[in-house]
C-alpha cells in the first residue's frame, strides 16, 4: 500500500516538473519573440 502511495507521489512530481518546464519554455519563447520584434 505504501509503495503505491509513493508511486503516485512520484507521478505527481513528474507531472508538475513537466508543467513547469513547458511553462518556462513558453515564457522564454514569448520573451525571445518580444525581443526580436523590439529589435526590428
Amino acid at each position: 500500500m505504501r509503495f503505491r502511495w509513493r508511486l503516485r507521489f512520484v507521478f505527481v512530481v513528474l507531472v508538475l516538473l513537466v508543467g513547469v518546464l513547458a511553462f518556462v519554455l513558453a515564457s522564454a519563447d514569448l520573451l525571445l519573440l518580444s525581443l526580436a520584434s523590439a529589435n526590428c
